[in-house]
């Protein structure tokens, strides 16, 4: 399995170095869980897609967060192979995707009502935080990533990404289940 991140250039060497870091309490990206969002694919067919998405959806993040232009902010493209052990839950099977929208469902109006709101996600727990742990304790061993469907948040994303949800990975600890890690040139793009 292999999948593909889309981050600035300036933290190409500190990604090398330390390994993806996802963000802190209070930060955005940590409502619904913690880890690193990946987009997924498997065949070699596939992979200009990945590449595509995380290029978009870097653009369109650093427009709402006002960072698109900023030094250093170029786009750059994390291509990984994950390790064939990784465990990871598929929330795209029926039954997970079950468990997960009634954990969803049960959790909207805390989900609602941070909104904007500076509160404590460590201590709250993300949905998929929680979902993860719940799937560790029936499964008893230590799960890695969820594969959910997202969609490409803000403008110019290509009517086939518009149409149906894509598949990323949220990994929880990315530098215990990464094999390989290439940063890609994708000044063409």
């Amino acid at each position: 399995m292999k999948g593909t991140h889309g981050t600035t250039q300036d933290r190409v060497e500190s990604i090398k170095k330390n390994g993806f870091q996802f963000p802190c309490s209070g930060e955005s990206g940590r409502r619904k869980g913690s880890g690193v969002y990946f987009w997924d694919y498997e065949t070699d067919d596939y992979r200009q897609d990945a590449i595509e998405l995380a290029r978009v959806f870097w653009a369109n993040l650093g427009r709402i967060r006002g960072k698109e232009s900023q030094p250093g902010n170029g786009l750059a493209v994390a291509d990984v192979t994950f390790d064939e052990n990784m465990v990871f839950v598929d929330a795209l099977v029926k039954e997970n995707l079950e468990v997960l929208m009634v954990m969803l469902r049960e959790n909207e109006s805390k989900y609602q009502s941070a909104q904007g709101e500076n509160i404590d996600f460590e201590e709250w727990g993300g949905v998929y935080d929680n979902f993860i742990r719940e799937i560790e304790r029936v499964w008893q061993k230590e799960v890695h990533a969820l594969r959910i469907s997202a969609q490409v948040p803000g403008k110019n994303v290509p009517v086939r990404f518009r149409m149906q949800p894509q598949t990323c990975l949220v990994v929880r600890a990315p530098s215990e289940v990464i094999k390989e890690l290439e940063f890609l040139d994708v000044s063409n793009l």
